[in-house]
């Protein structure tokens, strides 16, 4: 009788740390698809962000961003195609309305300024006034897409040139 209680209390044991595992298994199974989720999510996710209007050394201070997801990696016009240029960039703007046709719009946008930093040289990023330059020509030919508004200023997330 004692050896059945005791395989009677080993067999509910057994029963009870399956159980566990099981429970424990799926809260990670749980957590780790929640967390891969959101990670993939966040890559792709409209990212709009507020920041406060001011004009600082005759600049336009966007209210709104939009963050163009990945970063640009091209070659520049030097001789021999050498010389290369990575950077991301976010697109500043007033008008809330522009925000889903920028979504909906941004390869287009993304192919003009691919177009823009292709048709420069490394020594065209030198200056502080170059580059505004460019900023401008970028945000020329974005505002030729957009139809809702107009985007008022290019931000570089940052900017490598090699």
């Amino acid at each position: 009788m004692a050896s059945e209680e005791k395989k009677q209390k080993a067999s509910n044991s057994i029963i009870v740390i399956l159980l566990v595992v099981i429970i424990v298994g799926l809260f990670g199974l749980g957590g780790g698809y929640y967390f891969f989720s959101m990670k993939g999510k966040s890559s792709t996710k409209v990212n709009v962000a507020s920041t406060n209007v001011a004009a600082t050394d005759n600049k336009v201070v966007s209210t709104l961003t939009f963050p163009l997801v990945g970063e640009f990696l091209l070659n520049l016009s030097d001789e021999g195609g050498k010389n290369l240029i990575k950077t991301k960039m976010s697109v500043g703007y007033d008008n809330k309305k522009l925000t889903p046709e920028i979504t909906t719009k941004t390869p287009i946008i993304r192919d003009a300024i691919i177009s823009v930093l292709r048709s420069k040289k490394s020594t065209d990023f030198k200056l502080e006034k170059d580059i505004d330059g460019i900023k401008k020509e970028i945000l020329a030919r974005i505002n030729r897409v957009l139809s809702a508004g107009q985007a008022n200023n290019i931000y570089f997330d940052d900017i490598l040139i090699q």
